[in-house]
């Protein structure tokens, strides 16, 4: 992506997400710095942490009474690197915030207002491309977000093999997601389409069936429980027409009475996978290489 091209495009997107009330400030930069990130990606960023500085100046508002929020977006070189910096003079962190603010599911918004993934997919699509996130932050001064990015030579660097493993090759082309929560289908949609996969998406298990008999798959990352015919009931609608069909990686972080019933599935081969939330990208990139495939494979918690 051509930052500054992309930023001059995302102006209005961002301008109209900032309430004005805010002052938005956009510094776009004399040099296109291309760096290997997709458009999606690098908007993903952008929108995600505007997003977050509007509701910390919200906060802080409704905390102390009316004052001059601020959010200022720059882009300067830094060695081999490009910077982004995203500041706001919001409500900002604790220490203990700080701590766990790129787990995934954490979020310290009430409840219906954010699942917690967003920063969770900000760190790794950083951290896919060999970039660094930097935060500072402190109670009631507000927050400063550091995206250090590696400077591209050539756009279509970005389509390559994953760098978080750092090894194999991708297996497979065409994949279907589904899963009732609308974050978790965006989150692996955008991963997989930066890595240059043909992804498409579903919400319950009937939309599934559909799509799975209009159009060949190669891989199918399959929630077990949904509100709408779960993935227990698109598993038996595979298993009734006896012929090929994709792999299929279960996700769930609990199987219930059909824990041993999976573990026989994942013995006999009729399911490649099973991944427990909250999982991360890097047991995706498994996946997609091979290496976690037949067996139980359980989300990694990393450390911050």
């Amino acid at each position: 992506t051509n930052l500054k091209d992309f930023l001059e495009n995302l102006r209005d997107t961002l301008y109209i997400l900032v309430p004005k009330n805010i002052e938005l400030k956009l510094s776009i930069p004399d040099k296109p710095y291309i760096v290997p990130l997709s458009e999606e990606g690098v908007k993903e960023i952008l929108v995600n942490l505007v997003k977050n500085a509007v509701d910390a100046i919200e906060e802080k508002q409704n905390k102390l009474g009316d004052f001059k929020g601020r959010i200022e977006i720059s882009i300067r070189e830094e060695g081999d690197k490009v910077c982004l910096e995203i500041s706001d003079n919001g409500i900002g962190m604790t220490e203990d915030t700080l701590k766990r603010l790129f787990e995934p599911f954490f979020t310290t918004k009430g409840v219906g207002k954010g699942t917690g993934l967003g920063l969770y997919v900000i760190y790794n699509l950083i951290k896919n491309v060999d970039g660094e996130i930097k935060v500072e932050s402190a109670y009631l001064e507000g927050t400063k977000f550091r995206i250090l990015l590696p400077i591209s030579q050539y756009i279509e660097e970005s389509k390559s093999t994953p760098k978080e493993e750092g090894e194999g090759e991708i297996l497979f082309k065409r994949i279907l997601v589904v899963d009732d929560e609308e974050d978790i289908r965006e989150t692996l949609s955008l991963f997989l389409s930066d890595l240059g996969l043909e992804v498409e998406t579903a919400e319950n298990g009937e939309r599934a069936w559909e799509k799975l008999q209009e159009n060949n798959f190669d891989l199918l990352f399959l929630d077990l429980f949904m509100p709408e015919k779960g993935g227990d009931w698109v598993l038996e609608k595979i298993e009734s027409l006896n012929k090929p069909h994709p792999k299929i990686v279960l996700m769930t972080g609990f199987a219930g009475e059909m824990e041993e019933k999976i573990k026989e599935k994942l013995t006999e081969g009729s399911l490649f996978a099973l991944m427990r939330k909250p999982f991360s990208l890097k047991d995706i990139v498994k996946i997609l290489t091979g290496r976690g495939g037949t067996g139980i494979l359980k989300g990694c918690q990393r450390e911050v």
